[in-house]
């Protein structure tokens, strides 16, 4: 739903209760799209990652002074 995808990504509740209200323009489903598939990408990655390492990404970028 557009409010839980809001609050994924840290936007204000006041966002998606006016994009719900009067809808969104096509520049931002498409932008909306990008940011899901790239959060979808990402997850798949460090899933990946962790199976074959064995080590919790945060943990890798801890230890390399990333993060």
């Amino acid at each position: 739903s557009l409010d839980a995808f809001c609050a994924d990504i840290g936007l204000p509740t006041h966002i998606s209760e006016r994009w719900s209200r009067f809808g969104v323009s096509g520049e931002m489903k498409q932008v909306f799209t990008l940011l899901a598939a790239q959060r979808k990408r990402v997850a798949e990655a460090v899933a990946e990652f962790e199976s074959m390492t064995h080590v919790g990404v945060e943990d890798f970028l801890r230890e390399r002074g990333l993060i």
